[in-house]
């Protein structure tokens, strides 16, 4: 998905909106700000003069691996620590397990967004709000979810901030109007305003939850081993939120040394815990689960959920609220041991906290390595597809059963690298039903240069009637995501050619 957003904006021609791109999602087009392409990675890779579109893939990892530690020890001196200790600090983040758990997802991996934003408010300097207004900008053209986390940020700093001056309404009213009118041309350059998406459904909001144990039980654990990720609903993966065993020895150790409660360091924020409480409790949902058992459910009005879920994985939301949990825990440790034993304890937990991400380090390589085998090879694309100047997939993902949708996934890949024109796409967001876009690709008489890959025997009739078709049946295979377990029997792919115009 990230990199074919991406190969179908790098032949795309530079226009306004910048990231709308024709040639997927025909015949409607689409944005690739919801392939997960990392925006501001494929701008700046489009930038340079190469003939043919680099693969950032690698790179945008490395990236993120390093500027996650260099933010966690920025943090971690924003909340007291200096010098080693602060660089010490900074691997419990880069070795947290809920951050390698996005190992391979490049535009959610940049959690370092996360954490320069909680230094910037628990520093509190001058200039703060104009740093956190451009860190929301930064993270809007990375991820959504990042800026929906960050954002906040800027609007709680900007209300301390008015708070604290002679003439608060008009200081917040200026600043409130600059960071929504920055956000909204953003979104209007991006190609976000009048895009016509199709909203998620409300009954999706609940399943990609936090569980209540998630932070705290071991799971995928180097020290702990045999328990593997805690999912009550199905979904609730997205919302893995495990600290580590060395952040939870910190958080016990933040305990059993504090006499008393500490405020942090140059008066964090007004409202900072009010936020994260908004963040745990949007985290978890209005579907309570501890452990596999739901506690209890709270129904909401329609109005609430449909906008509630447009942001489905709101287990995701617990990112800024683990992250704060182990920079106070910092916070205390530092203030309350003398230099010898806070160092003997930071390097024990540190060490800890490595060994226990052990398998998740160990899923991260493999995902790096993991190249499964194609259903679709070379030769069968050469021979059906590969003339084409379109590619029209019936029913495209999403709409077809889920256990055709690595052959599909496969045509995709294929026609993104080829720069074949394809209707069907694996995004976050669907653009249109798939009744609209059923009619919008095999409604009328076939479209001559097109190809189209008819899955199923039932599927476009009109087609196989007006159009010659050679029939292709591809063994299911597993996919890490939708078919984990196991996959039987074979896809029917009809596979019909419009002639050149």
């Amino acid at each position: 998905m990230t990199l074919n957003g991406f190969l179908y904006f790098w032949v795309e021609p530079w226009h306004f909106p910048i990231f709308a791109v024709d040639g997927l999602g025909i015949p409607f087009g689409y944005n690739i700000f919801y392939t997960d392409s990392y925006p501001l990675a494929a701008f700046l890779a489009k930038l340079l003069p190469l003939a043919s579109a680099p693969n950032f893939y690698p790179a945008c990892l490395a990236l993120s691996i390093i500027l996650q530690t260099a933010a966690g020890s920025y943090f971690a001196r924003a909340c007291g620590l200096r010098g080693p200790a602060a660089l010490l600090a900074g691997g419990f983040f880069t070795f947290t397990p809920f951050f390698l758990f996005r190992f391979g997802h490049i535009a959610l991996l940049n959690h370092w967004i996360l954490l320069v934003g909680l230094a910037e408010v628990v520093r509190n300097r001058p200039g703060f709000q104009g740093r956190l207004l451009l860190l929301s900008s930064l993270a809007f053209l990375t991820h959504a979810y990042l800026w929906a986390m960050v954002f906040p940020l800027f609007l709680g700093a900007t209300l301390r901030a008015a708070l604290a001056s002679p003439t608060p309404a008009k200081l917040l009213a200026r600043d409130y109007l600059l960071g929504l009118g920055l956000m909204i041309g953003l979104a209007y350059g991006i190609g976000l305003i009048g895009q016509g998406l199709t909203p998620l459904p409300p009954d999706n909001f609940g399943q990609a939850s936090l569980n209540l144990l998630s932070p705290f039980l071991p799971q995928r654990s180097g020290i702990f081993p045999g328990q593997g990720i805690l999912d009550a609903t199905g979904l609730q993966y997205e919302g893995f939120a495990y600290l580590g065993a060395g952040s939870l020895g910190l958080l016990l150790a933040a305990v059993l040394v504090a006499r008393r409660p500490y405020r942090w360091p140059r008066r964090a924020t007004l409202g900072l815990p009010a936020l994260l409480a908004l963040f745990l409790i949007y985290a978890v949902s209005n579907k309570v689960y501890v452990g596999n058992y739901l506690i209890f459910s709270i129904d909401l009005p329609p109005e609430w959920l449909q906008i509630v879920a447009q942001f489905r994985n709101s287990g995701r939301f617990f990112w800024p609220v683990g992250y704060a949990l182990v920079g106070y825990s910092l916070f205390i440790v530092n203030k309350r041991l003398r230099p010898v034993p806070k160092y003997g304890l930071l390097l024990t937990l540190l060490a800890l906290q490595i060994i226990d991400a052990g398998p998740m380090l160990k899923t991260a390589r493999h995902e790096m390595g993991d190249r499964r085998t194609p259903l679709i090879d070379a030769a069968t694309w050469e021979r059906h597809f590969a003339h084409s100047e379109r590619l029209i997939i019936a029913p495209p993902f999403g709409c077809a059963p889920i256990e055709d949708w690595p052959v599909i996934v496969d045509l995709q890949n294929l026609a993104a690298q080829n720069h074949i024109p394809i209707n069907s796409l694996y995004a976050a967001r669907a653009l249109k039903t798939c009744e609209e876009g059923r009619d919008a690709t095999l409604a009328g008489p076939p479209v001559a240069g097109t190809t189209y890959a008819l899955i199923g025997a039932q599927t476009g009739p009109a087609i196989r009637a007006a159009l010659p078709c050679a029939p292709l049946r591809v063994p299911r295979q597993t996919h890490k995501l939708w078919l984990p377990q196991s996959a039987s029997g074979e896809t029917e792919v009809s596979i019909c050619r419009a002639g050149p115009p």
